[in-house]
């Protein structure tokens, strides 16, 4: 396989230089080429321009000196054109003895009046003459002089001449000035020319290190921009493109991290479910077990009945059991439908106006057995009847939760402690919430465990027995109706217990209070 051939390399080469270098080598390429045109063509085109330029002075000097009428005319015109290096004689010549009219000093090597005559009729320019007098003809010797032959009529001829010399050796001097001009300003411009392609050059250079970065996905370089022209107006475009870049990663970016929280917090909640079923799969299997073995307790024993009495209370002891595993069967999956359309957005709230107080007043009443049992007692402090804003119910249902939790936490024989009051909002604008607050005494939970109180499926008794004492429902569903409310809530430790919290928008109460004409 061949290589790649001169003209092909020499590309390769040309296409890897810098532009600097390109814009350099190219200033410089064309003066070297002024130079070497001077030094080849510069004589022969100076030579010509220089011959023909001295021929169009021989003719318009002999227009002038055809058209003087008397010698003293003549003669003054003539001086003109003496003092351009021109010779001139004037002679009258019937074709006998010459009669020389004017002549001018002659010089070593100009011809005398008779060879004049004789080169004009060997020539045959005395003819041509004779038919076009008062014109004049020219004649390149290609040797030492120009020469002019006109007639001014009636046999009267005016030769002229110039040498060639002095205009050969003028334009030698003017090519060599030019070729002197060329070199020196070949130098300067090659400096002029690294320096301008270094200046042109450096925005450039610039936004190649701006646009590598950007590929590189930097985004904090900018092309410095020091004009108006098309390289300023790119400079700045690479500026904008790099800060819409930059904002469109860090828009990603934050859209990144919620997906991977949301996923995060989607495989929190899908371990939780797994843990969920698989406790709740346990705690189904065992009342589904009492309840199959005392019902056949009870088909054996229901035979004896009649023979002994002491069978009945048996078989009613055994029917307890069953309605109590039954109930607990039905409480727990009251609660895991409730979860569920809370979670799907499947509940729509219907929001009325109402006093949180009378809310916690009836939610106390209902769990009064309970706290009766554990010996528990309930402080409610308040400072007024608080007016709020949601759906009645489902606070009901949020703080019968939080009040049952706290009574199964409470340590026997302790106090229950329940507050309303007001928070501020920040913004006047903004109505202000009331918080209601249910406070435990019990040891303080860790902090990991916050964390997850409030999350769906989550038990903090890991035991699957029967003797735990939630299944991880009852707060979730607390989450999930005060999130429909567009609330906060939460839970913190404080001095000797545990503190659940939830807040509910407290409207503009003069806004509903009915007026005077209603």
């Amino acid at each position: 396989m061949k290589g790649p051939g001169l003209v092909e390399r020499a590309e390769n080469r040309l296409s890897a230089m810098s532009i600097k270098n390109k814009l350099f080598f190219l200033i410089a390429a064309v003066l070297v080429f002024n130079m070497l045109f001077i030094l080849l063509f510069g004589n022969i085109f100076m030579r010509s321009y220089y011959v023909s330029s001295k021929k169009e002075d021989l003719l318009d000097y002999a227009k002038i000196l055809l058209s003087q009428q008397d010698i003293t005319a003549f003669r003054s015109a003539a001086a003109e054109a003496e003092s351009r290096n021109i010779a001139i004689n004037l002679v009258h010549w019937d074709g006998l003895d010459p009669e020389v009219l004017y002549e001018t000093t002659r010089q070593v090597g100009q011809l005398s009046v008779e060879e004049w005559y004789r080169e004009a009729l060997r020539t045959g320019i005395l003819s041509v003459l004779n038919q076009n007098p008062g014109k004049g003809v020219i004649r390149d010797t290609n040797s030492h002089a120009l020469e002019l032959y006109a007639l001014m009529g009636d046999d009267t001829y005016l030769f002229m001449s110039t040498p060639t010399a002095n205009i050969y050796e003028s334009s030698q001097l003017a090519v060599n000035f030019m070729l002197y001009a060329s070199a020196v300003t070949l130098i300067l411009a090659m400096i002029a020319a690294y320096f301008m392609s270094t200046r042109i050059t450096r925005p450039i250079r610039q936004i190649d290190v701006v646009a590598q970065n950007i590929a590189d996905l930097d985004f904090s370089k900018r092309c410095e921009v020091t004009s108006k022209d098309e390289l300023g107006k790119l400079a700045h475009n690479i500026n904008t493109m790099a800060q819409r870049l930059q904002e469109s990663i860090e828009y990603l970016q934050q859209r990144n991290e919620l997906l991977m929280r949301d996923l995060k917090r989607e495989e929190e909640t899908n371990r939780l479910r797994r843990e969920f079923i698989a406790n709740v799969s346990h705690d189904f299997k065992t009342p589904l077990a009492l309840i199959t073995a005392y019902a056949e307790a009870v088909q054996d024993t229901a035979a004896q009945e009649e023979e002994n009495q002491k069978a009945g209370e048996s078989i009613r002891e055994q029917c307890e059991i069953i309605t109590e595993q039954a109930g607990k069967m039905s409480m727990l999956i009251t609660q895991l439908l409730n979860l569920s359309q809370l979670e799907s957005g499947m509940i729509e709230l219907d929001e009325t106006i109402f006093c949180i107080n009378e809310a916690v007043f009836q939610v106390l009443h209902q769990c009064r057995i309970l706290m009766e049992n554990r010996g528990i007692t309930c402080d409610f402090q308040y400072d007024d009847e608080f007016i709020v804003q949601g759906d009645y119910n489902r606070i009901l249902q949020v703080i019968t939760n939080l009040v049952e939790n706290a009574i199964k936490y409470s340590e026997d024989h302790s106090q229950m402690r329940i507050t309303i009051d007001t928070r501020p909002s920040e913004d006047p604008s903004s109505p202000s919430h009331v918080r209601v607050r249910v406070f435990n005494r019990c040891p303080p939970i860790e902090n990991e465990v916050l964390e997850h109180l409030f999350d769906s499926f989550y038990k903090r008794d890991k035991s699957r027995g029967l003797e735990s004492k939630s299944y991880g429902l009852g707060l979730a569903i607390v989450k999930s109706i005060i999130e429909l409310h567009k609330t906060a809530y939460g839970v913190r430790n404080v001095e000797d217990g545990v503190e659940f919290w939830f807040e509910l928008i407290c409207p503009d109460t003069a806004e509903n209070e009915p007026s005077d004409d209603e």
